[in-house]
């Protein structure tokens, strides 16, 4: 599939076809404002609606990483952010955590995340 790398090189850009979001898919360990902050200065520029993540996951399922590994939506409640760290198992049940956007754990790159946003308008 095509892949288009974006400096500096935290994530990669990978194709999705009829949508207004993007999928990227991290190269580079990071924690959470690191990897949506590699793609905006503005958190709410990123940020997807719980019913938009619903629709995602009904039509891109396809994008979602599978065995357990995530991939990661921003989204607000209030004043505020949350990540929605989404994935499907081997047995193909829906895995769904939560996550304040404060928690600065650090997710390996090996695992290969994926951040799906609204689509920029330029990168």
């Amino acid at each position: 599939f095509p892949v288009t790398i974006r400096l500096p090189k935290l994530l990669v850009k990978l194709h999705v076809e009829e949508t207004a979001v993007e999928v990227y898919e991290m190269v580079k360990d990071a924690n959470f404002a690191q990897m949506f902050g590699s793609l905006s200065t503005d958190l709410n520029t990123l940020c997807v609606t719980q019913s938009q993540i619903v629709n995602f996951i009904a039509k891109h399922r396809g994008m979602l990483r599978t065995e357990g590994y995530a991939t990661f939506f921003l989204f607000k409640s209030g004043e505020e952010f949350f990540v929605a760290n989404v994935y499907f198992y081997d047995d193909g049940s829906l895995g769904v955590y939560v996550y304040r956007f404060e928690n600065d754990d650090v997710w390996y790159a090996s695992y290969r995340p994926r951040v799906v946003v609204p689509q920029l308008a330029t990168l």
